[in-house]
């Protein structure tokens, strides 16, 4: 017997219907595809040698600063002991070290600066590219997608850094070394120094952030 005519022709939408759902489904992930492929293409130009760049644009800024700041107080130290006549005690010495740590603390903290700085650059490309990615596996739309990864890749490319000036680190070190040079014998002096070089050594609110 021979199914009713009705029956067949439900069951010839229902495929009807589930080839036109396959065939749409099968576009829209080509366009997914075609869409991260260009996503991928605009942003291929973030690679380490990108954030090398990074790396040495924030050297540039960062390193003369801290060179000419070091250079002032050492010239600044040196005048003070010449003019206190303790240009070539313990206490010069001292101070001359106590200078230089100031300087290595610096240049740490400048690198760890510069870390931070680059792994923040990775975090905000990372997030825009899986941004778009999110927007187009929503939308399925590639060309969309396509101007925008365009629009975003060209912004995070042409942004420049947001350096901000050191500022003068070594302050502090050595300015009363003139104030040791009448009244005081040998070992108030010494006290002395110890108590103006201990302050200039404690932490300051203008260290690099």
């Amino acid at each position: 017997m021979c199914p009713p005519k009705s029956n067949n022709s439900a069951a010839a939408f229902q495929q009807q219907e589930s080839t036109r759902a396959r065939a749409a489904e099968q576009a829209r992930a080509a366009q997914i595809r075609t869409g991260q492929g260009q996503i991928d293409q605009q942003f291929a130009g973030f690679n380490d040698d990108f954030y090398g760049q990074r790396e040495t644009a924030f050297n540039n800024f960062y390193q003369p600063q801290l060179d000419e700041s070091y250079n002032d107080a050492l010239a600044n130290l040196t005048f003070s002991l010449a003019r206190a006549g303790t240009l070539n005690s313990s206490i010069a010495g001292q101070s001359r070290a106590d200078l230089q740590k100031r300087k290595d603390e610096e240049l740490a903290a400048l690198s760890q600066r510069q870390s931070t700085d680059v792994n923040n650059l990775r975090t905000r490309v990372a997030n825009e590219k899986s941004a778009l990615t999110s927007q187009l596996n929503a939308t399925g739309n590639s060309d969309a997608i396509a101007n925008d990864a365009t629009t975003r890749a060209g912004l995070l490319h042409s942004e420049d850094p947001q350096f901000v000036p050191i500022g003068d680190v070594f302050s502090g070190i050595g300015s009363s070394i003139g104030a040791w040079r009448g009244g005081f014998d040998d070992g108030s002096r010494t006290q002395a120094f110890n108590t103006t070089i201990g302050n200039a050594r404690r932490p300051t609110s203008t260290v690099i952030r």
